[in-house]
């Protein structure tokens, strides 16, 4: 080996020990900040999840505030031309304008201008419409919107619908997941005549947020042990074919 001995031998051993110490508490700082990091990630969520009064509520309103904001500002998505929405300012007689609707776009000139699915989101008549019962059944596209009732002081178990069972939805369950399961108490069906030629049906609930305010609709909703599709999701996967 070479052996030399220089005046600067000295301080340059310091100064790569000065390195190593320098070194070892840049990595224990590292190493406390994401520790630190972590129980405090724990913590949110914990207060989050186990509904801690006063936290969890401030959570929950800086995630809505955060929905809101990325609404604002997020580009707006373009509606496809393949969805048409009809508006209807009078309501009087609203059933005989909606069949009169489906007849003009689906049974006359030969169909020519039938769309695929039609779906009606209102509250149907105490009396039954014939001609709209008549025409639906021609169109055989026709789905139309119920609601659910939610009364969570209902401690009796309501009797099983039987009208609503043939269309529910055979979904594995997912109750057991970290997301709010909406379930209802109550159903509001239209007649069983319009039931008999709807090609289906689907609710149109809209639920509010701890706010008071609508930003989201649930695609499903759970009702006397089953699963039941939103209105726009069942329209939408009956348009593409997902069964």
């Amino acid at each position: 080996g070479i052996f030399y001995s220089s005046p600067c031998y000295g301080h340059l051993v310091r100064r790569v020990q000065g390195v190593r110490v320098t070194g070892n508490f840049a990595l224990m700082k590292r190493f406390f900040a994401s520790l630190a990091g972590l129980l405090f990630a724990g913590m949110v969520l914990f207060a989050f999840y186990e509904r801690i009064p006063y936290i969890s509520a401030y959570i929950q309103q800086q995630e809505l505030r955060a929905i809101d904001y990325r609404m604002k500002f997020a580009p707006s998505q373009e509606i496809s031309p393949a969805i048409q929405i009809v508006l209807v300012d009078d309501v009087n007689n609203l059933s005989d304008k909606l069949a009169a609707f489906i007849r003009l776009v689906a049974v006359e000139n030969n169909g020519q201008f039938m769309p695929k699915v039609i779906g009606l989101n209102y509250r149907f008549d105490a009396a039954v419409n014939e001609e709209l019962v008549n025409v639906a059944s021609m169109a055989h596209n026709v789905y139309y919107g119920y609601s659910f009732v939610f009364d969570p002081q209902q401690t009796t178990p309501a009797p099983d619908n039987q009208e609503i069972l043939p269309f529910r939805m055979e979904l594995t369950d997912i109750s057991e997941t970290t997301q709010q399961v909406f379930e209802a108490q109550r159903v509001e069906l239209p007649s069983p005549r319009y039931l008999t030629t709807a090609r289906s049906i689907g609710f149109v609930n809209t639920l509010p947020d701890s706010d008071g305010v609508f930003r989201r609709i649930p695609l499903f909703l759970k009702y006397q042990e089953h699963w039941y599709g939103s209105l726009p999701l069942l329209m939408s996967m009956d348009y593409l074919k997902i069964e």
